[in-house]
Order: structure tokens, then sequence, then C-alpha cells
């Protein structure tokens, strides 16, 4: 054992900057690798830790009233006794009670606002992006909402007039009458602007909240209405709650708990920036390791002189390896405390997209549990990689010289300088190896790492302006009530309009339930009532249904256990009807996109009920869920738009479902990870080259000594070089094409679209043109190295 650390401790010594640029290399790796699974378990937690920081209400207390008639005659508690009594019910934490006013800073909009009332105990508030909340004591003070900041103007320190209607104004306040604001103007003062869960997922509309002391001052002029109350309970005894809660205000609250439709629509999206980032940690670990790894057989590789005085010493391989392992031991531990560094550095970055419209605490963030569980297996990886490098650098040697391999016989055929440039590079040593296939190995992890990026981000762009792969066959759309076919049918008039047609649904509120062969289904039927040409169904696999079929998602596919081909049976709002799955489509115009269903017109009427002509049964009928447009080829959609806009004004783009548009929200990532891959690849080239043009200097000096000009020298190491790159080059081409389509086929399950992958082929002819010429510049050093060398000190040495 003191034969290996003598040997180790004068490594260190001997080899000291090597050791140094294997820690700089293992801490960029590592840093990045750590830092991207950080960000990736950052946002995944950032809604449950945006609730956590908000409070964040499980149950609601909000005003219903059930006649407008009955206004003047409501009784509701203050706020102060509404919060009393919410606050004394099983498994409480705190309540906050919220006035809703009529007062707007755009005289062109509602006249809808809020004001703060009663608070008990831990009371749930949304975070306060800039600026602060408003001083209960002061009334003109109020916060706006992230929409109100870019639709009205305002911002925190600004001051505007806030119209305001009269207390009497009881029909404008419930939009039963026009707006004529009677109650006092306002002079407000921003203080604060907040985010709440519905400005992340949604289009929110502009909103004020003013103080509680806006009440105390102007109340009795202005129309108020106690509004809800929210309230964060124990989840463990929510309905305990709501049973405790049943009745409050006599009668004029409806209590329940709170829908998650927002926040699962954030998750749902964040999911797939999770998956990527995930996607990218591992891509940078694994080509890191493959990087570091050549590195650590390089730096293990000793002169043969130098294995010889090992094993005299009296060490066997095993010891040997041993030693190699021990004398980088210094640079695994730095590299693994810069990779910490590095990791840490990057966490302002962290998260990305609607995660990090949700982060409580963006910045700087140290994940404890993350850097130890990765540093312990980044650390156990690279140790165990060093001992493997010490194994393959102490395989026995070969007697006499290694047999030029076959594509070294036919490379002699190319002039001398080429060829030697060949042989530098696949030429193997005594013990069966060639160097320069690990820089190869770094020039494909560069190449793959481009193409791979650039396949996912054109697939990216190309699903976000492709309506048709996320279930919109349209460009334009828009919401039609029922009873407007003739909207639709005057839609269909523009001479540039291909096709005009409405998405129906059941009237009745409650889906239909579909029974298949391994389980069942809550599934929403819907149909097409086409006014122009035909409606092209965005079907993934098998093909349109006829009369007496469906066409389905996965998701509802995946419940019902059933497959193309197999019967099932819809207990629709008259009988049972029995259905064949004939494809697996896309949903349109939804967030599920997985959970489409599909039917004829036929099979869709069969689901309704056979009521009377007159009978007042929302069974009955069917009610147009909206209408889509699509534009002929070549024409101008903007300005087809803008001519049907005169017809129904509602009608805009086709937009993007939330779980489509977070592909958007991962951003730069992406990107960020190509300059990676592509720094970790040119670094380990680097190394390889040269690391193999020391040990290539002996065949060097013999050629230099047989006639080779010192500028011939200099042209064998270029073309080494060009060599080497050309050859991982070829392969990371073929890597990158491939990891690109398996990480955007891993993106497009998370969403549920229609995969189509784009290929770059322009990247796919540059990035080698551009690898070779990074190559060449790189080469520069060694190949000077190699026209200044000196024969005889070189061979003597020999």
């Amino acid at each position: 054992m003191s034969a290996i650390w003598l040997w180790a401790r004068t490594d260190w010594r001997n080899r000291w900057a090597s050791l140094v640029g294997l820690a700089l290399l293992i801490a960029f790796a590592g840093g990045v690798a750590l830092g991207v699974a950080g960000g990736a378990r950052r946002a995944a937690t950032a809604v449950d830790r945006w609730k956590a920081e908000t409070n964040w209400q499980e149950i609601e207390a909000e005003v219903a009233l059930p006649d407008t008639g009955q206004i003047g005659e409501v009784h509701l508690p203050s706020p102060d006794a509404l919060a009393d009594e919410i606050a004394a019910a099983p498994g409480v934490r705190g309540v906050r009670v919220v006035t809703w006013i009529g007062a707007t800073l755009d005289p062109e909009g509602f006249f809808f606002a809020a004001a703060l009332g009663a608070e008990r105990g831990d009371a749930p508030r949304e975070p306060v992006v800039r600026g602060r909340w408003p001083d209960p004591s002061t009334p003109n003070e109020i916060v706006v909402n992230e929409a109100a900041v870019d639709e009205w103007g305002v911002d925190v320190g600004e001051r505007a007039p806030m119209l305001t209607l009269g207390a009497d104004q009881w029909d404008q306040f419930i939009g039963i009458a026009p707006y004529a604001p009677e109650g006092p103007t306002v002079d407000v003062h921003v203080v604060g602007v907040i985010r709440d869960l519905e400005s992340i997922t949604d289009r929110p509309e502009p909103f004020l909240v003013a103080s509680s002391g806006f009440l105390e001052r102007w109340g009795e002029q202005v129309a108020s209405l106690v509004g809800i109350a929210a309230a964060d309970v124990d989840p463990g005894r929510t309905d305990d709650a709501v049973r405790s809660l049943a009745g409050l205000g006599g009668g004029y609250f409806d209590v329940g708990v709170v829908d998650e439709d927002y926040a699962s629509r954030i998750t749902d999206a964040i999911d797939v920036e999770v998956t990527a980032l995930w996607t990218f940690s591992a891509a940078a670990a694994l080509a890191g390791l493959i990087i570091i790894g050549q590195a650590l057989v390089r730096h293990a590789s000793r002169t043969n002189a130098e294995q010889r005085a090992l094993a005299a010493m009296g060490l066997a391989r095993r010891d040997r390896a041993l030693a190699s392992a021990l004398a980088v031991a210094p640079a695994i531990v730095g590299g693994l405390l810069g990779a910490v560094l590095v990791s840490v550095a990057l966490s302002p970055l962290f998260p990305r997209g609607l995660a990090r419209l949700a982060e409580v605490d963006p910045g700087i963030h140290v994940d404890g549990k993350m850097l130890l569980i990765g540093g312990v297996v980044l650390g156990t990886a690279l140790v165990a990689a060093a001992f493997a490098a010490g194994l393959i650098a102490g395989r026995e040697e070969r007697d006499g010289a290694p047999r030029p391999s076959r594509v070294e016989r036919l490379l002699e055929a190319l002039p001398a300088v080429p060829a030697l440039g060949a042989r530098l590079t696949l030429a193997r040593n005594r013990r069966g190896a060639a160097p320069a296939w690990a820089g190869a190995a770094a020039v494909a992890v560069g190449v793959a790492g481009v193409l791979a990026v650039t396949t996912v981000d054109r697939s990216v762009q190309h699903l976000l302006a492709a309506p048709a792969l996320y279930g919109a066959p349209w460009q334009i759309e828009g919401p039609l009530d029922t009873g407007e076919r003739a909207a639709s049918e005057a839609l269909a008039v523009d001479p540039d309009v291909e096709m005009v047609a409405e998405q129906l649904v059941p009237a009745g509120e409650t889906g239909m339930q579909a029974t298949g062969p391994g389980g069942s289904a809550s599934v929403e039927p819907f149909t097409f009532d086409v006014a122009r040409g035909a409606v092209p169904l965005v079907i993934e696999d098998g093909r349109a249904p006829g009369p007496g079929e469906v066409a389905v998602g996965a998701e509802i596919l995946e419940r019902l256990g059933a497959g193309l081909g197999d019967a099932i049976e819809i207990d629709g709002f008259a009988d049972p009807v029995a259905v064949t799955i004939v494809g697996r489509t896309v949903n349109a115009g939804n967030d599920e996109l997985d959970q489409g269903f599909y039917v004829p017109p036929e099979t869709f009427d069969a689901l309704l009920r056979d009521c009377p002509p007159g009978e007042d049964d929302p069974y009955c009928v069917a009610v147009a869920h909206g209408v889509g447009v699509q534009v002929r080829d070549g024409a101008d959609v903007e300005a087809t738009l803008a001519r049907l806009r005169t017809i129904e004004p509602r009608l805009r783009l086709t937009e993007r479902p939330s779980v489509v548009d977070s592909l958007n929200e991962i951003g730069s990532t992406p990107a960020w990870l190509g300059a990676f891959l592509v720094g970790l690849g040119l670094a380990g080239f680097a190394h390889a080259l040269l690391t193999g043009s020391r040990r290539s200097h002996r065949d060097l000096a013999v050629a230099r000594a047989l006639g080779l000009r010192p500028r011939e020298a200099a042209e064998a190491v270029r073309w080494a070089a060009a060599l080497i790159t050309l050859a991982g080059a070829g392969v990371g081409i073929l890597l990158g094409l491939l990891a690109g389509r398996l990480v955007w086929q891993r993106l497009v399950d998370g969403v549920g679209a229609l995969l189509e992958t784009e290929l770059s082929v322009a990247a796919v002819i540059l990035a080698p043109v551009c690898a070779v010429a990074a190559a060449l510049l790189v080469a520069i050093v060694p190949s000077r190295r190699a026209a200044t060398l000196s024969p005889g000190a070189v061979l003597r040495a020999e």
C-alpha cells in the first residue's frame, strides 16, 4: 500500500496541470447535469410550494344570489362576522373575506373589483410580484394583477382615477343594465402587483384589489357585496369543514371544495418542462461520463517504462489500477466541489416557463438533497471509472509491434503526409488501444448534441405553428351559441374560406358512460355540423369513423381497455348505443388532447333523447361548442379573419391549448444543452488530441529522421485531427438524429399531440463542417509542437 501511496504522490507532483484540467472538466460536466436536474426538481414542486407559501385555499364560500329581484332582500353577514364563523369550522387554519365592489380603472371595462375584508389565522393571499399589499388604514391604496399592468398601463408607484358605481346601481353591478357610473371617482395609488394561479395558466381579465380602508371610507357610496371567503383547511378535514359551513350566511353562500382546474392545468403544462429538463440532465450526465471516462483512461495510460517500473515495485495489475485511481483522487474531489458550485450558480436560470411564474422564491437555490444524492452518484461513478481506466491502462503489452489494421493497410495507398496522419489516428499501442478514438467519441457527443437539440427545437416550432397536430384542423375559431346557424352560413360565403363547421356537444351538463372490453370511462361525445367543405379529422392511427363507429383518444382507449376494432357501448341519454372503435384521434379545441370522443352525426343523434317538438329538455338537443374556419391554401389568414369579424366579431386565430403552449415555455434550455454538449465535446477532443500528439512523438520523430520536413509533420497532425473529427461526426449524425426523435417522441407523448419530427438538413450538413473547422483550430498547438520537435532528443529518450 505504501508503494501505491508513494506513486500517487509522485504523480500528483509531476502531472498537476493534467489533474487541474480533469477537475475543471468534471466540474463543468457534473455541474451542468446537477444544475439541470435541480431545475427539474424545482419546476416539479413549484405549484406545491406556491400553495404552501400562499396558504392556498382548500374551500371557498361564494355569494350565490338565486334571483336578481331578491337583491334588496338579502342580508349578508359582515366581513368580520363571516370570517369568525368560517374560522370556527373544524380544520380551518386561516380565512380571508373579500367584498366585491363596482369599480374599475378602465372607463370602457367592467365595473367589478375587490376590496380586502377581514382575515383570520394563516389567511390565503396571492404573492406580490412587485411592491406590497395596501395599508388597511389608507383608503386609496390598491394592488393590481399583471394583466392590469399590461392593459391599463398602470404599475407600482403610479396614480390613476378609479371610477365607481353608486350604492343603488345594482342592475349595473350585476350586468343587466348599461354602465353609467354614479359613484365617487377616487384617486388611487398603485402600491403592488399580484399574481394568482389564473394569471399563470390563463389569460385573465385586468383586476384590482382595494384596501379594507376603502370600504370604511366609501363603502356606503359604492355598490358592494360581501362576495367570497377563501379558507386554508387541513386537507384531511375539508369535507368536515364544508358540512359545518352548510347554510352559511342564511343560505346565500355556496360552500365547496375549490376546483383544482387551474392548478391541474399548470401542473400538466409544467410536467412537459420537467420531462424535458430530466431528459436534458440525463443527456448531459451521459455525455459527461463518456468524455470524462476517456480523459481518465488517457490520464491512467503511462509509458511502457512507467508500467514496467510499477510492476517492478511488486504491483499487480489491480494494484496498478488502484494507484491510477488514487492518482486522480484530487481531481475527482476538486471536480465534485466545483460541480456543486456550478450547479448552485446555474440555479437562478431555473425553473423556466410557467414553473418560473409559479416559483415563489426565484434566484439562487441550494437543493441539499439533490446535491447530496447527485454528488454521491457522480462520485461513485467517477471512482469506478477511474479504477476501470487503470485496469484498461494496465493491460499486458503484446509482444512486438502491433499489427496494422485493415483500415490502416488500405490507407497506406494515400500520399505520405495524409497516410502518416491516418497512422497517427488509427495506430494502436502495444496494448491494442487506439487512443485517437477517444477524440472521435468527443466529437460524436458534440455533433449529436447539436442535431438532437435542433431536431427537438424545429419539431416544437412545427407543432406550435400547425393547429391540426393538436386536433384543430382550422386556422380561425370562435364561440358560437346555439341557434346561430345563420352566422356559420354567412361565414361560409367568403371566397377564401374552405371549411366552416360547428362543433356540437350534448346540451346535458353530465358526460356519458362508455363501457369497453377492459373497463369504463366517462366520455364527452362531439360531432361537427358542417356548413361548407369537410372537416379533416385528426387521426393518429386507423381511420375516420362512419355510422356506428367512433374515434377516441389514447387516454380513453386505455381506460376502456380497448383497441382499434373493438366494440364498446355508450349509455346515451336515450338507449345504449353500440359502436366500433376505428380510429385514435386528437381531441379538438381542448387541453385534454388524448381524451377525444368523436362520433359521426348519425351516431351523435342516436345518443340524444327523441323529444316532442318544443319540449324543454336539455337531453334532447345539442349545443354549439364553437365554430372552426379553415382558410384555403395560399390565402391571407389575417385578411380573411378581418373580413369574417364583420360577421362574427368574436372570431380569433386558433389558440393553442395550454398543454401545447407549454412546449414553448421550455425556452432556451435546449440551446443551452446544445452549447454545453458542444463545449464538452470540444474540451474532450482537445484533451484527446493534445494527449495523443504527445504519445505520437516517437512516430513523428522516426518520420522526421527519414526526411519528413517540419511543415509536413504539422500537416500530418492536422490530417489526424480532421480524420478523427470526420469519424466522430459520422457517428454523431446518426446518434443525434436518433436521440432527437426519441426525445421529441417522449415530449409529444406527454402532451398528447400528433407526432411529426422535423429534421434540419442544414444542421446535418453544417455540423460536421463546423466540427472539422473547430478541430483544425484546436490542432494549431499540437501541429506547431510536431513541427518543432527534436527527433534526436525524442529517440534518445526512447
